[in-house]
C-alpha cells in the first residue's frame, strides 16, 4: 500500500470511529434558580419562576416567599433544578407617598404631593400581593370605583426598592336597585304559613315579619316558612342583587 492511500484508509478509519461511538458533547451546566425580587417597604419578596424554590429565612405565602426584614442583608437561594446563588437585598427607605384623596362619580383620584414613579397593588386576605395592578409617572393615580369597596396599597419606586405601601380603600358606588318580588301571596298548612313570590333571576331575598328580620342572610328560594301568627301580621318580602342593592319591600298581610 502506497502513502497516499494508506493516508486515506486512515482518514476513513476515522470518520468510522466518529459515527460508530458517537460525538458527546459537553454537560449543560446547571441553571440558577430563577425568580423575581422585589423589596416593598420593610418586606421583601420572591416570586418564583422555579418550581420548589427555597431561600434562607423567607416563608411560604400563596405562591408567594416572603421575609420581613428592613436592613440590608444576603441569602441563599436553591430549587431542585438549579444550583444555590446567593443574593443580596437592599434595605428598606423611609419615605413613603403622601397625597390627597378627591372623590369622584366613578373614580378614586389619588394626587400625590410630589411626582414619581407609583405602584399600585392589590390586597388578598388582608396581605398584599406582590404583582402590581399598575405602574404609573407623574402625580396621581385614578382608582375605579365599583359597586364594592376595594382596598389597594400604593408605593413610591425608589430606585430599585420601594416604599412602604400607603392603604386607599375606594368607597363603593350605590348599588342599582332590584325590581321588588311580584305576587306576593300565602297558604296555610298544618299551623304554618307559607309565604311565596315571584322574583327575577339571579336575585335572593329577604323576609320581615311586622319589621322583624327573620332571615339574617338573604335566602335564595322564592318561598319563606312561617310558625302561624296567633294575630295580624305584615309580611314584608324584599329583593337583593348581587351588588348588595335592595328592592322596595313587597307587602302582604295575614288576618286570622
Amino acid at each position: 500500500m502506497d502513502c497516499g492511500k494508506f493516508k486515506i484508509f486512515l482518514i476513513l478509519l476515522k470518520i468510522g470511529l466518529i459515527f460508530s461511538c458517537g460525538i458527546k458533547k459537553p454537560p449543560k451546566p446547571i441553571p440558577p434558580p430563577q425568580y423575581e425580587l422585589k423589596r416593598i417597604g420593610s418586606n421583601v419578596f420572591l416570586i418564583p419562576k422555579t418550581r420548589g424554590l427555597k431561600a434562607e429565612g423567607f416563608v411560604p405565602w400563596d405562591s408567594f416567599l416572603v421575609r420581613k426584614d428592613p436592613s440590608r442583608f444576603c441569602f441563599e437561594v436553591s430549587s431542585p433544578q438549579s444550583k444555590k446563588a446567593l443574593v443580596c437585598v437592599e434595605e428598606a427607605v423611609s419615605v413613603r407617598p403622601r397625597f390627597e384623596l378627591q372623590i369622584k362619580k366613578d373614580r378614586l383620584v389619588v394626587r400625590m404631593e410630589e411626582e414619581g414613579r407609583y405602584r399600585v397593588y392589590s390586597y388578598r386576605d388582608g396581605k398584599l400581593v406582590p404583582t402590581p395592578l399598575m405602574e404609573v409617572e407623574g402625580d396621581s393615580v385614578a382608582l375605579k370605583r365599583d359597586y364594592k369597596e376595594k382596598v389597594f396599597g400604593i408605593t413610591k419606586v425608589v430606585g430599585k426598592v420601594e416604599s412602604e405601601p400607603v392603604v386607599v380603600k375606594v368607597p363603593p358606588l350605590k348599588p342599582p336597585e332590584p325590581d321588588p318580588p311580584r305576587d306576593l301571596r300565602y297558604i296555610i298548612r298544618g299551623g304554618k304559613i307559607y309565604i311565596y313570590w315571584w322574583g327575577g333571576e339571579d336575585l335572593r331575598f329577604l323576609v320581615y315579619r311586622n319589621g322583624r328580620l327573620l332571615t339574617p342572610e338573604p335566602i335564595v328560594r322564592n318561598y319563606f316558612v312561617d310558625k302561624l301568627p296567633e294575630l295580624e301580621a305584615i309580611y314584608e318580602v324584599v329583593s337583593v342583587n348581587r351588588f348588595g342593592g335592595r328592592s322596595k319591600p313587597a307587602r302582604i298581610v295575614y288576618r286570622p
